[in-house]
């Protein structure tokens, strides 16, 4: 692991110890988009952090009112990824090279966040908009 690996690892351990988590985050090398794209098309859903793009919740309700699209796949599955931008964001090409893929762009509000508060934030939202699960304290 490069030192940086390295610390995501630590703060993933922390993180789980805080929060009571039975499990571990699990985190990886960095990716290539090529590498990322292929884990994009084998995932029954992908979601990408996306500056401008419709909020999750909307993503979610176009879902809804249509048929076999893959989003409740993904959650019945309990399977997915979801995809933050490096520091910087993506470029415009790598964001339609994933949309060509198949992820599904969707926008965290109208504040640049930093990565790991944009990691943060989709994961409580996709939390919070679960169709199968009641979130906890809310």
């Amino acid at each position: 692991l490069t030192g940086r690996e390295g610390r995501w690892e630590r703060v993933a351990a922390a993180a789980m110890k805080q929060s009571l988590r039975n499990h571990r985050l699990v985190v990886h090398s960095p990716t290539t988009t090529t590498q990322l794209c292929e884990m994009v098309r084998r995932a029954p859903v992908a979601l990408l952090c996306a500056a401008g793009a419709p909020p999750l919740r909307e993503v979610m309700s176009m879902a809804d009112s249509r048929t076999g699209d893959g989003l409740e796949a993904g959650y019945s599955e309990g399977g997915g990824v979801l995809i933050v931008g490096p520091e910087g964001d993506f470029t415009s090409e790598e964001v339609e090279t994933l949309i060509a893929a198949g992820a599904r762009p969707v926008g965290l509000g109208p504040l640049r966040l930093r990565v790991e508060t944009a990691a943060v934030a989709i994961m409580s939202c996709v939390s919070m908009t679960h169709p199968r699960t009641q979130p906890p304290g809310c």
